[in-house]
């Protein structure tokens, strides 16, 4: 294990101690475990392939038309990010491409910034450096695994992500919480429906 994986190790292990008090955004703490959410839409998981990059890679490059050098790339940082976090590697797949369609270095509006589109100004000083993307892409599976976990679900996790924790808990901003779940789900369903099977033929 590098030291990049040791020191993630070590934070979520201390985020998971000091939860729920970090994962707050600038205006609001984060939904209580006890509180019910609402929400649109929710994903049924059930990625079946191997966790290994090289078969996570071509499924990776055929649904969101990505390099396969990239994909490769890619998909040993999500598969490092599933080890660490649980987070499913489908799913990541399906919120990089909502998120930068497997742009490195895309920046935001609001500041947020490459392959999963997270924000310096707050993540920083917990994930390191995320304008590094394979730090980006741990810290987004550490994120939603934690928005998991505080809010009860995957669907309620990623409104989260999207819009902030305090959007949701105010049930704010249905709309864009409901357009982006449906984003990840055809994103999800088109990575799980690709078939390699005649590439080994």
């Amino acid at each position: 294990m590098n030291r990049t994986a040791i020191l993630l190790c070590v934070a979520i292990l201390l985020i998971m101690m000091l939860s729920p008090v970090l994962y707050t955004d600038a205006k609001s703490a984060i939904i209580p475990r006890n509180q019910t959410v609402s929400y649109q839409l929710e994903l049924q998981l059930n990625d079946p392939f191997i966790l290994e990059a090289e078969h996570i890679a071509p499924r990776i490059s055929k649904a969101f038309n990505v390099n396969q050098e990239k994909a490769l790339e890619v998909s040993g940082w999500i598969v490092d990010a599933y080890y660490l976090t649980g987070v499913e590697p489908g799913l990541l797949a399906a919120l990089i491409q909502t998120e930068s369609s497997y742009r490195y270095h895309v920046k935001s509006s609001v500041n947020a910034y490459g392959l999963a589109q997270v924000r310096p100004d707050y993540w920083n000083a917990i994930c390191g450096d995320v304008k590094r993307p394979e730090v980006n892409v741990n810290c987004a599976a550490m994120i939603l695994s934690q928005y998991e976990i505080d809010c009860g679900s995957i669907g309620c996790a990623l409104e989260m992500y999207n819009v902030g924790p305090s959007n949701v808990k105010r049930d704010r901003l249905r709309g864009a919480r409901h357009r982006y779940l449906s984003k990840i789900e055809r994103y999800y369903n088109r990575y799980l429906s690709i078939d390699l099977s005649g590439d080994n033929a």
